[in-house]
């Protein structure tokens, strides 16, 4: 969603395991290159994360919803991931 010129990654959630790190968010753009864009707290529920104007969102066109331990900075297991829609 683009708003006066920034553009907002709209997300819900429901039914993700507990964890005791975080849930990072993603943006693909489906071959090798990730840019984390987020930190989900919890498991479920909505969230807007602004992505940065840098971002080509034809190019980074996947959401990827991953597991992650406090701390680490790559990628971690994946958990969701799909295509953004308008």
């Amino acid at each position: 969603m683009s708003r006066s010129g920034s553009t907002t990654l709209k997300l819900s959630l429901k039914g993700m395991p507990e964890t005791s790190g975080l849930y990072e968010v993603w943006l693909f753009d489906g071959k090798t290159t990730m840019i984390p864009v987020g930190v989900l707290t919890n498991g479920g529920g909505a969230v807007e994360l602004p992505v940065p104007s840098s971002i080509s969102l034809s190019r980074f066109s996947v959401v990827d919803v991953s597991l992650q331990r406090v701390g680490q900075a790559e990628h971690g297991q994946s958990m969701l991931r799909g295509r953004l829609q308008d």
